[in-house]
């Protein structure tokens, strides 16, 4: 498990539902200043308001929506943290190389910030 100190860990696991999102290295800076927001997957990874950890921080999920793999591309690129749909696109390719990048494949988009307390 990350490092965080135990006594906000166990404050914040006491109140809240802890899911595991897993998210690539490169990521860790996006997310931590804020420019990454979003996360698209096949699956849904919790619920509104459970928390997770990524690195040394903790995020809570403020929404999640069903969408198509092509408007995320279109429209949210950015808050997934890439400078194009098409590098947002080539990175699902990669993390996906059997079923490829689908437009009109529906995915779950989790919507999420910093989580303080």
């Amino acid at each position: 498990m990350p490092t965080v100190k135990r006594s906000v860990l166990y404050m914040v696991l006491n109140q809240l539902v802890c899911v595991s999102i897993p998210f690539q290295e490169r990521f860790i800076i996006p997310m931590e200043s804020g420019i990454k927001t979003k996360t698209s997957r096949n699956k849904k990874y919790g619920e509104v308001g459970n928390i997770f950890i990524n690195n040394t921080h903790i995020y809570q999920i403020t929404e999640i929506e069903r969408m198509e793999l092509g408007v995320v591309a279109k429209i949210y690129y950015r808050q997934e943290g890439f400078n194009s749909p098409q590098e947002f696109i080539d990175c699902w390719v990669g993390l996906h190389p059997r079923e490829g990048f689908v437009p009109n494949q529906k995915v779950w988009v989790h919507s999420f910030k910093r989580y303080y307390g």
